[in-house]
């Protein structure tokens, strides 16, 4: 399935039909591709994990300000409403509340 529908494969493939660049320079872009991925994941796992509350699963998903009035739950109980949150700003973490 991959080898005739994966779309990076397929724009790779187009790419040296059309002349836009040549396999040496594909398999640089390909290896500086996997290099920056490489440093992000090594960064992320030296990262303490996240605080335990329910809010951490909020963070970050839209642009602040940009986020709709609410995300369905499986039930109404569970549906998550951004303006009624103690969502933390970039950088910062979340607190726990007892």
């Amino acid at each position: 399935m991959r080898s005739t529908n994966d779309p990076i494969a397929g724009l790779k493939q187009k790419l040296l039909e059309w002349g836009v660049c040549s396999e040496d320079e594909l398999k640089t872009i390909d290896k500086e591709a996997r290099a920056a991925c490489d440093a992000e994941v090594a960064e992320a796992e030296q990262m303490a994990p996240p605080d335990p509350v329910p809010q951490v699963l909020f963070e970050d998903i839209y642009v602040r300000g940009s986020e709709p009035p609410s995300l369905r739950g499986r039930t109404p109980e569970e549906t998550f409403y951004f303006a009624e949150a103690d969502i933390p700003k970039t950088g910062e973490r979340a607190v726990a509340r007892t």
